[in-house]
Formats: structure tokens, sequence, C-alpha cells
């Protein structure tokens, strides 16, 4: 992964997203391998693509307007000839999640995106433990088992599993699922 590491490291529109999750040092972050690697792999929506799922990506594309609009004098900035990533996904979820369903004026992006992380099993996916147990082809099979929802009924396998649920989670659009993630945790 370390080839991804470097890659990323150079971008600055990266580094905002990582300060978004509480990093404003790089190096200080034992994920920096899977959130680089995350950062460079392209989201693609399930086909059929589920209820408002596209939502995820113009989220995710809304991320690069923010960072365009405060961060570069250049109305077009490279980062909007690339697909939306999964990193930028997650944290743009994670950004919804904190503002339209907490709401309560504190910034617990940060939880949100590690929440979704540790639900996708990746939270051993260090720094350290990369080439030890990960690989870059285990975190894109996890990866992909997600967007393809190829995951269990209970969303065991997507980023919002649920104990016990009535619904079949690969038919639900995402938004919904983390709804029902939060009444059975919240």
């Amino acid at each position: 992964m370390e080839d991804y590491y470097e890659l990323a490291l150079s971008d600055r529109y990266f580094r905002w997203l990582l300060g978004i999750l509480g990093f404003k040092e790089p190096m200080s972050c034992r994920y920096i391998s899977l959130l680089s690697y995350l950062y460079l792999t392209p989201f693609r929506l399930s086909d059929p693509v589920v209820g408002n799922d596209d939502n995820r990506l113009n989220d995710g594309f809304d991320l690069r307007v923010d960072y365009s609009d405060n961060f570069t004098k250049d109305n077009q900035p490279e980062i909007f000839n690339e697909p939306v990533s999964v990193l930028e996904v997650l944290v743009a979820f994670a950004r919804r999640i904190d503002d339209d369903i907490m709401y309560d004026g504190s910034l617990h992006a940060s939880r949100w995106f590690f929440i979704m992380i540790d639900n996708l099993g990746l939270t051993e996916c260090t720094d350290d433990s990369i080439d030890d147990y990960w690989s870059v082809d285990e975190v894109a099979r996890i990866l992909d088992i997600w967007m393809s929802r190829d995951y269990g009924t209970d969303g065991k396998g997507s980023i919002f599993p649920l104990r016990t649920t009535t619904f079949d989670q690969r038919k639900l659009e995402m938004w919904y699922q983390m709804q029902e993630w939060f009444r059975e945790n919240y």
C-alpha cells in the first residue's frame, strides 16, 4: 500500500479530507495507508442503483466544491476530473450524519467515519498491520462486497450492519440503512 500512501500524501485535497477526520498532521494517523487507498479507489454504485444512493456520490462531489470554494483560486481544480472516491463518500456521509442526524453543534464526523470503517471490518487495518495480515487485495475485496451489495440481508459486510431487521438491507438505499442502524444502536 506504500504506493497509494505516497500518491495521496502529495495531494492537498487529501490532506484537507484528513483534517475533517481530525488528523491535522497525516503522520499522526495510524490509518494513513488505508485512508490513502480509500482515497485512490473510485466509489461505484451498485447495478442497479438502489433508491437515491447517487446522493452519496453527490455528497462526495460537494466536498470538492467546498474545498475549491474555500482553498483554491482555480474554479476547476484537477479534483473535478477524477471519479468520486470511497474516502470522499464515507467522509461526506459522516459529515451528513453529524449535520443532519446528530446536529448537536459538535463535530463528530471522525467518529461516524470510523464507525463505518469498523462496520466494514477494517478497524484493524492499521499501518502496522499492512503486509502482515492486510493487503490491497483484502481491502479491495471488502470494498467490493460493500459497493456491489453482496453483503448479508442484515447488512453484515456493509457500513451499517444490523443485529435484527425485517428489511433486506441490500434493497435499501444507504440513507435508510443508516437510519435503521441508528434506531438499533442509539
